[in-house]
């Protein structure tokens, strides 16, 4: 009968060990990706690459960058001056002439939810491929979700509603 070598009941239960602790790391980074190790492990040289794409897979998007008004709101104020009467009262303002102010787009509805949209995605008019597109996304965005049509999504921006392909 064979008697097992030493070193091998040694090396069995300290490989098993290992991969249990390498498990429980691999666990708790994907709760923790913002660790600064894992940050630090993404400039070496063998593990680099592989801290790298954890990092993207785990870490959630960048926040959306504040929207910015489209346009200034358009006040008109003018006055006239009115020459002293005889009575000193004060020069009243006059009202500037009604302009032909354009109507108000309807209101969106309320929102189903809200989705991110990756970086480059084509914002449409119409949830069609041929449709013309409207807005092209620089980073990130999270948007209002208002109405799931197949495979297109219609989504709130800047008050209008356009479609992007899901």
């Amino acid at each position: 009968m064979r008697t097992p070598r030493r070193g091998r009941e040694r090396f069995t239960p300290g490989l098993l060990l290992l991969l249990l602790g390498l498990a429980g790391a691999a666990a708790w980074l994907t709760r923790h990706p913002e660790w600064g190790g894992l940050e630090r492990a993404a400039e070496w040289p063998l593990v680099g690459p592989l801290a790298a794409r954890f990092r993207a897979a785990y870490l959630p998007p960048p926040p959306a960058p504040a929207a910015r008004p489209e346009e200034p709101p358009r006040w008109v104020v003018s006055w006239e001056e009115a020459a002293p009467s005889s009575r000193s009262q004060p020069a009243r303002p006059r009202p500037a002439p009604a302009e032909e102010v354009p109507a108000a787009p309807e209101p969106l509805p309320a929102p189903l939810g809200e989705s991110w949209a990756r970086p480059g995605s084509g914002l449409r008019e119409r949830p069609e491929a041929t449709a013309e597109i409207r807005e092209r996304l620089r980073d990130w965005a999270l948007l209002a979700v208002l109405e799931r049509r197949g495979e297109w999504v219609a989504v709130g921006r800047g008050g209008r509603r356009l479609w992007l392909e899901a």
